[in-house]
C-alpha cells in the first residue's frame, strides 16, 4: 500500500526580522510499500519512496530510492524468479515551478536468478 506525507514547512532560517520573508520549504516525502503475490506461487516486495524539498513557488529536488525483492515468483509456468538479493531504482528529479525542470536521472539495476529449464542469473543495469 503506497502512502504520501507532506510534512509542514520549515522556517527559512538565517533571514532578518525586518526583511521581506524568504521561500518556506516543504518536506516531501512518498513512501511505498507493496507485496504482489503470484497464484502458483512467490511474491515480489517493492519499498522505498520518493523524498525532497520543495519551495513555495514548487522548486527543488526529489530522490528516488526503491528496492524490489523477488521470493521464489513462479507466474511463468515453469520457472522460478528470486532476486539475488534485489533488485534496485534510485534517481533524482530537479523541480521548477511545479515543473520536472531537467531529465531525471534514474539507474536500475542489481541481479536475479532463474530455475526451471535451465537456470541462470541475470545482471541488470540501466541508467536513464
Amino acid at each position: 500500500m503506497a502512502s504520501a506525507r507532506l510534512l509542514s514547512p520549515t522556517p527559512n532560517h538565517g533571514q532578518r526580522d525586518n526583511g521581506p520573508a524568504g521561500p518556506s520549504h516543504t518536506q516531501v516525502s512518498a513512501q511505498v510499500s507493496h507485496r504482489t503475490d503470484c497464484a502458483i506461487g512467490g511474491h515480489i516486495d517493492v519499498n522505498g519512496g520518493l523524498t525532497g524539498t520543495l519551495d513555495d513557488t514548487g522548486t527543488g529536488a526529489l530522490s528516488l530510492q526503491v528496492t524490489e525483492t523477488i521470493n521464489g515468483w513462479q507466474c511463468a509456468t515453469g520457472y522460478t524468479v528470486d532476486g539475488a538479493p534485489h533488485l534496485s531504482a534510485a534517481g533524482t528529479i530537479s523541480v521548477l515551478n511545479g515543473q520536472q525542470s531537467s531529465a531525471a536521472t534514474v539507474s536500475f539495476g542489481g541481479l536475479f536468478t532463474w530455475t526451471g529449464n535451465g537456470s541462470g542469473t541475470c545482471n541488470v543495469e540501466l541508467t536513464m
